[in-house]
């Protein structure tokens, strides 16, 4: 063979290649093989090609390369592979690229991988990507790494995807992004997180998100400054955040969720958020309470609660404040309450304000609009503490609403700031003679008298009692 001359082997037709034997054909001189034909290549054994040295394999040209069949390709040790020139490699076609194992294209030098064209990379399988290593896929460019398929991004290793640069994840597409599994983007560096960019992070789904501790969490909102991305995060993706991942925001990272973010806060989030003086809860912009959900306000501790300025407290929605648990109600901030709030307050709630500090920090403004079912809950010791201006502001509906009870706990000075034509007939019958009596008080200078229902609701004595008033001019008799 080796006495052949160039323009013979160059004549070698299909049958004559495919007899060629590995010892022949690695007894080829440089200059023989290279005038072998593509024809030729394509119809050498793999026995034969297996047994070209790393040395010849060199010398093939690219037209030769395209030559060799899948099966051929297939058939290159590891040696050869390595071997390969970067000439050689982008010449392959996208079919012959798709034919190597995982196992080649693991051995291909990080040169070579870089050499590959777009077209090359798109051909590779997910089994064939799940092979490269980290430094293979750091060495590719924005164009190549976007040209690897979803089910290539999917199929990387958690281990590799640890290893992989954060340029080499900025280059990742939004589909590539929403490919990642959820445990391949918990094993993403706090660096790779902080390099997404907003588009990317507008990628992110639940499951990823889900799958962040708290350290990646801190990353992805900043770490030890504010991320300017947190916009950019899909609200739904921040409904499965737990209170542990999400303890290390600062108030300045919470802050910075618009008001469409925020409602996908999970109720465990809102309750672990903290209360010191530079907690979480304070950064909440007035914006962001306004859009509590009913869920978020009713987990609401009563220690958040009374955290909350009196700004981020009047910004609370009817429907939060209406949903506010039991427990946490004597620590709301009334005085700070709309007019608006105060009538959404369901009289569940009212019975519970403290009748030490929240009945009394009452406005005068918001008593008139309290709900004539709350003033009916309100206990006793409730009523008893209305002070004498805010009985003053007291509605005939309101008045209406009051039982004997009620009354009777009230002091002088509070009754004769009422209307007796507002209050209930039953009610102003159960009212004892002393309170009778104080209801029409020497302090009173209207509304002295009572209807006639009223009236012949009152027993005989109470009627007797009324009418001992009438000398002293307190008391006038309906007619």
């Amino acid at each position: 063979m080796p006495a052949l001359s160039t323009a013979q082997i160059n004549s070698l037709s299909a049958t004559q290649a495919k007899a060629l034997s590995g010892t022949q054909l690695t007894a080829l001189t440089t200059e023989n093989l290279e005038a072998l034909s593509s024809v030729a290549i394509a119809n050498l054994s793999t026995a034969a090609v297996n047994t070209i040295s790393t040395t010849q394999l060199q010398y093939l040209t690219s037209s030769q390369m395209q030559g060799l069949t899948s099966t051929s390709l297939k058939a290159l040790s590891t040696d050869q592979i390595v071997a390969l020139t970067t000439t050689q490699t982008s010449s392959l076609s996208a079919s012959q690229i798709a034919s190597l194992t995982g196992a080649q294209i693991n051995k291909l030098t990080t040169t070579n991988t870089a050499a590959l064209t777009t077209t090359q990379i798109k051909a590779l399988g997910s089994a064939q990507i799940a092979a490269m290593t980290s430094a293979q896929i750091n060495n590719l460019s924005s164009a190549q790494v976007q040209s690897i398929s979803t089910a290539g991004i999917a199929s990387i290793s958690n281990t590799n995807v640890a290893l992989l640069s954060t340029t080499a994840i900025s280059y990742l597409s939004n589909a590539q992004i929403q490919a990642l599994s959820s445990s391949q983007f918990a094993n993403l560096t706090t660096d790779d997180i902080a390099a997404l960019s907003s588009t990317q992070y507008s990628a992110l789904s639940t499951k990823q998100i889900m799958g962040l501790d708290a350290t990646r969490v801190l990353a992805l909102f900043g770490g030890t400054s504010v991320s300017t991305k947190i916009s950019a995060l899909p609200p739904n993706a921040l409904t499965k955040l737990t209170a542990s991942n999400t303890a290390s925001l600062t108030s300045a990272q919470l802050g910075a969720l618009t008001t469409a973010q925020i409602p996908g806060l999970s109720a465990s989030v809102i309750s672990g958020l903290t209360t010191s003086a530079t907690g979480q809860i304070k950064g909440l912009t007035t914006a962001q309470v306004a859009v509590f959900t009913q869920a978020q306000a009713k987990a609401l501790s009563a220690t958040q609660l009374g955290a909350l300025t009196t700004t981020q407290t009047a910004s609370m929605s009817t429907y939060a404040i209406a949903a506010l648990n039991a427990s946490a109600v004597p620590s709301l901030q009334v005085a700070a309450l709309t007019s608006t709030q105060v009538r959404s307050l369901k009289a569940d709630q009212i019975k519970l304000f403290t009748a030490s500090s929240q009945i009394p920090a009452l406005t005068t403004a918001q008593v008139p609009y309290l709900s004539a079912d709350a003033m009916k809950a309100m206990s006793n010791a409730q009523i008893a503490v209305l002070t004498v201006d805010q009985v003053s502001t007291l509605t005939a509906t309101q008045s209406a609403a009051l039982s004997a009870t009620q009354l009777n706990s009230m002091a002088t000075n509070r009754l004769v700031k009422i209307s007796p034509s507002n209050l209930r007939s039953v009610s102003l019958a159960g009212m004892t003679d002393a309170k009778l009596q104080a209801l029409f008080d020497t302090s009173r200078t209207a509304n002295k008298t009572v209807s006639l229902d009223q009236w012949n609701m009152l027993g005989s004595s109470k009627r007797a009692t009324l009418r001992g008033l009438v000398s002293a001019s307190r008391f006038t008799l309906p007619s």
